[in-house]
């Protein structure tokens, strides 16, 4: 495969470093990016649904290089390669430079430069699903400690359990507050991923997370480390105990809807089977 997304130079600010003062003061460091993904099947569509969203890639490398301080730069590039492949690149080469580190020696920067794979067995990111896989939709939240690094954190983790490929993340906004106000602001976000879990298998998979992040569930609609709902999966309706799909308020709430959009406008939603484009038309009365 040829097809390369490159992604330029993008400037952030952290505090990694084996230094003391490096951890205090913090630094300018510089994040380039060559990923290789297929390109023609969002080409031939004009689609972006069908097209790894770069703007959703620079989301994940700004919490990962704004986030929590790392020793070594080997260690920040290796976090930006494992959370950019599960977003669905097939391999990407990371250059993770520190501007003017802090040595006696007069230098433009110090870089670190990787090149990792994804694993062979992986179904292709775009397109429909892969034989024995369904595709759901996941909304991430958090509004409690470090939440842009609570968001990184979830998706790293669902790459990692089996039976779960991410395929697309949406960019991460900022929003107030639903149902109980006495709270701090949310960042939200949507997931694509394709499962070979049942949905109850995905529901205490997503749990999981939940607790491995400190969630605790004590107000309803209250504050939390990471909240993460069930969209939709598949075509499927169901309605048990403690598992509702398509998520029961999911058509109420523009902190899913905006960033679902993003990312797959033209998803299903059942039973009465209208799009997400048609939905967000619908509920915010105007198209997104």
């Amino acid at each position: 495969m040829t097809d390369r997304l490159i992604l330029s130079n993008m400037l952030f600010y952290g505090y990694h470093g084996a230094l003391p003062e490096e951890a205090v003061l913090g630094q300018r460091f510089s994040v380039s990016l060559e990923l290789e993904v297929d390109t023609r099947p969002a080409a031939e569509c004009d689609d972006l649904s069908r097209a790894l969203n770069y703007a959703a890639v620079c989301e994940v490398v700004k919490n990962i290089v704004e986030g929590p301080p790392c020793k070594l730069l080997e260690t920040v590039a290796e976090k930006i390669a494992s959370a950019v492949l599960a977003m669905g690149a097939v391999s990407v080469l990371v250059t993770v430079k520190k501007l003017h580190p802090p040595v006696a020696i007069q230098m433009d920067y110090a870089a670190v430069q990787i090149k990792r794979k994804n694993k062979k067995n992986r179904p292709p990111c775009f397109g429909p699903p892969c034989f024995g896989f369904e595709r759901a939709y996941l909304s991430l939240g958090s509004n409690l400690g470090d939440r842009a690094r609570m968001l990184s954190f979830a998706v790293e983790a669902l790459a990692a359990t089996p039976g779960i490929m991410v395929r697309q993340v949406a960019a991460v906004r900022e929003t107030d507050p639903v149902g109980y106000l006495e709270q701090g602001k949310f960042l939200n976000t949507v997931v694509e991923i394709d499962t070979t879990l049942s949905p109850r298998e995905l529901l205490l998979a997503v749990q999981r997370i939940e607790e491995a992040a400190g969630r605790v569930r004590d107000i309803r609609f209250g504050p939390r480390t990471l909240d993460i709902d069930i969209l939709l999966y598949g075509n499927k309706v169901i309605s048990e105990e403690g598992l509702v799909i398509p998520h029961p308020r999911m058509r109420e709430r523009e902190f899913v809807l905006v960033p679902f959009i993003e990312i797959a406008p033209h998803a299903i939603v059942p039973p009465d089977n209208i799009t997400i484009e048609e939905l967000c038309a619908r509920v915010l009365g105007k198209e997104v």
